[in-house]
């Protein structure tokens, strides 16, 4: 029986986006659903919408993104993953 996982990938390029998706989808044991945000101004709206269990994110993603942000997202995930 596979394990639901939703992910939130932050990120501005398709490319890594993409690149990460192919990779997590192909965990075995786990149904990996992805929504991806490309900017950090839609960052805490996405969030609120999908949901998600682990947020893997770029911080420097375009946008206006400070702490008061990144504080904000600890309330709204369970797991925050950040890659530089």
């Amino acid at each position: 029986m596979s394990t639901n996982i939703k992910i939130a990938i932050a990120e501005s390029s398709a490319i890594i986006r993409c690149g990460l998706e192919t990779l997590l989808k192909r965990l075995p044991g786990f149904r990996i659903q992805i929504s991806e945000i490309t900017a950090a101004d839609c960052l805490t709206e996405g969030l609120r919408i999908y949901k998600p269990d682990i947020l893997i994110m770029n911080p420097s993603i375009p946008g206006n993104f400070n702490l008061q942000l990144l504080t904000t997202l600890f309330r709204l995930i369970k797991s925050l993953l950040y890659f530089f």
